[in-house]
């Protein structure tokens, strides 16, 4: 805020560049990981320490079971995906897992990889484009430091949340998105008092 926005803009930048590159190399990531990850002693090791959240190791031992069907299922058709809302229909989805549970229940519980899922490469390109455009898009005439910050601290959560629980089409999700959109972009940045705390320096 004090160099007139030089910081802000080019943290700002990297920070788009780092998320439309997270969300290209999360599925080979989760590609990568090994079939029995969900129950080897590493994973089961790490969540003791939470273990007084009830039902907590559970569940994240399912959404890597979950993920990992996924990531091996959209690998299969990855360039033009299994069509919209595939999820709900994919064949093995309501085969059980280890835990008892169903390999695919609903939807993938991770935005990025139901997007490559449904609708293959070409998809998750638009989604991560998306998401650095949202990143750096003007929110209002001048774009200045304290706008950036409210927009950055809005997006990512909202990716945070949308990779861990929800279906990326779901109405109220999607509805949810663009009121917290509108929100954040209503924000503008306090005037200058003079002390030259606040620039007018665009951002984008």
């Amino acid at each position: 805020l004090v160099f007139g926005g030089t910081l802000p803009r080019t943290a700002l930048n990297a920070i788009a560049a780092i998320l439309a590159i997270i969300v290209l190399i999360t599925p080979i990531g989760i590609v990568s990981v090994p079939n029995n990850f969900a129950e080897s002693k590493v994973l089961k090791e790490s969540l003791k320490p939470l273990g007084f959240v009830k039902g907590f190791d559970r569940s994240v031992q399912h959404r890597v079971q979950i993920w990992k069907f996924v990531a091996d299922r959209a690998h299969e058709k990855k360039y033009f995906g299994w069509g919209l809302d595939a999820s709900r229909r994919l064949p093995g989805g309501n085969t059980l897992t280890s835990l008892g549970v169903p390999r695919l229940p609903l939807h993938p519980h991770n935005g990025i990889l139901q997007v490559l899922l449904e609708l293959g490469m070409p998809g998750l390109i638009l989604l991560s484009l998306l998401i650095g455009y949202v990143a750096l898009v003007r929110t209002k005439e001048r774009s200045v430091p304290y706008a950036a910050a409210v927009r950055m601290g809005t997006i990512l959560p909202a990716i945070t949340v949308g990779c861990l629980a929800f279906g990326v089409w779901q109405n109220w999700w999607v509805a949810s998105l663009w009121l917290t959109a509108a929100l954040a972009s209503s924000f503008t940045a306090p005037k200058d008092d003079g002390s030259g705390i606040y620039s007018e320096t665009g951002i984008a």
